[in-house]
């Protein structure tokens, strides 16, 4: 940009007729106190940012030529030096977003995630570029994974994620809850039987103290006491037998009903809760909404409000095949921000099958090619505990994951 062009065009006056007549000496002075002005201004350079549609970021000195929106002015190069100073921020230029609506955000902008990771992370591959927007989602229950596919927020994760209760696990912890009930019920019926049984040899050995006071010194005395030695001993070992049993009940119970506390608690809360905590790749933390769940598979569609997100593109060209190279992104095991590899075994009505490590924490995060590019999303994992093998993965396709949640998704 020439900016002394700029800066003659808006500054110079039209001269009076009364000037005219001083002719040249007037002419002289008047460009010599211009060029005086323009000499001590400091010359300095705006710096354009934007995100092109493959999510790339890019550094130009001119607007990108899709925006509309003029940058603003940066400080004085002199100021801008000085720490003591303020200045102002750079401006992060985007494409137009999926609403039609053009975007200028402050690159220093804390709402501006995508701007901010970016930055921060500077990522080598498409792989560690996509890792910036998979997240963690913590439901106080359970800990998996999701990510975001669009920049405003949107969130795609499992069902079973933000509704445990609704999952085999939480079926099974059921069923071992109600077992351990019924093995308490069963164990408080033989205590019930073994101290009635104690309190009979207890009368026992009652009536055989008071024999033995009663026999004075006749030859029954001698037999009565051994006889009720022999007695007395099988009843102390009893009794400590009741006790020891009596106690490992009692603790037993005790942790029974803590456990059928917490889980009818965490049930009833899981039916209805609707904002679950994200963890980002910076291990911020935001809060997400529910936006919907599927009634006939294991997703569901978050919104994290006031932020501008990093986001996954969809698998531009969606012919699959076994042997591709494919990448799991999540919180395996409750480790945070992992990438695990494989290829694609299977395509199947099931899913898409992979030998890539799947763990527990990895549900609900995306399943990507090497162009970073979304799948599908982890589901589960297939194990053949007859067999020592660490078992398949299977990803819900993107067909699936459109047809149930259409347009909610805008254009992923």
């Amino acid at each position: 940009m020439d900016r002394s062009a700029t800066v003659c065009t808006g500054a110079v006056p039209v001269l009076s007729r009364r000037l005219l007549r001083f002719g040249p000496l007037v002419l002289l002075l008047s460009t010599l106190t211009i060029s005086a002005l323009l000499a001590g201004q400091s010359a300095h350079a705006q710096i354009y940012k934007y995100q092109d549609a493959n999510g790339q970021w890019h550094f130009s000195d001119k607007p990108f030529k899709h925006q509309q929106q003029q940058p603003t002015n940066p400080a004085p190069a002199d100021i801008a030096d000085d720490a003591d100073q303020p200045t102002e921020p750079s401006t992060d230029i985007s494409p137009t977003s999926d609403t039609g609506i053009d975007s200028v955000t402050s690159i220093d902008d804390k709402t501006n995630l995508a701007a901010r990771f970016e930055q921060r992370f500077h990522a080598q591959t498409e792989i560690e570029r996509a890792t910036q927007a998979v997240v963690s989602i913590d439901s106080a229950m359970s800990i998996g994974s999701g990510f975001f596919v669009s920049d405003d927020g949107l969130l795609l994760t499992n069902k079973h994620v933000v509704r445990p209760t609704e999952t085999s696990h939480w079926q099974e912890r059921k069923e071992r809850i109600a077992e351990e009930a019924d093995q308490l019920n069963s164990l408080n019926g033989w205590l019930s039987n073994e101290k009635h049984r104690l309190s009979q040899m207890r009368q026992e050995l009652n009536e055989y103290e008071e024999r033995i006071r009663k026999a004075g010194r006749n030859s029954m005395k001698g037999a009565a006491n051994s006889d009720y030695q022999i007695l007395s001993e099988r009843y102390q070992l009893w009794k400590q037998e009741y006790d020891d049993t009596y106690a490992n009940y009692q603790t037993r119970s005790k942790t029974l009903r803590k456990a059928q506390s917490e889980f009818n608690f965490q049930s009833s809360s899981s039916r209805v809760k609707q904002h679950f905590t994200v963890i980002l790749k910076d291990n911020s933390k935001l809060k997400a909404r529910l936006l919907a769940l599927s009634t006939e598979h294991d997703l569901a569609l978050l919104k994290v409000d006031g932020y501008r997100t990093p986001k996954l593109q969809a698998l531009a060209q969606p012919k699959l095949f076994q042997g591709q190279p494919v990448y799991a992104i999540g919180s395996p095991l409750g480790m945070r921000d992992h990438v695990t590899s494989g290829i694609i075994t299977r395509i199947g009505k099931q899913g898409v099958v992979t030998d890539t490590q799947i763990l527990p924490g990895n549900s609900g995060g995306p399943l990507v090619n090497e162009q970073g590019e979304v799948i599908g999303i982890n589901t589960l994992k297939v194990l053949n505990r007859s067999i020592s093998t660490e078992g398949f993965g299977i990803a819900i396709p993107l067909a699936t994951i459109r047809a149930e949640f259409g347009t909610k998704l805008g254009s992923f």
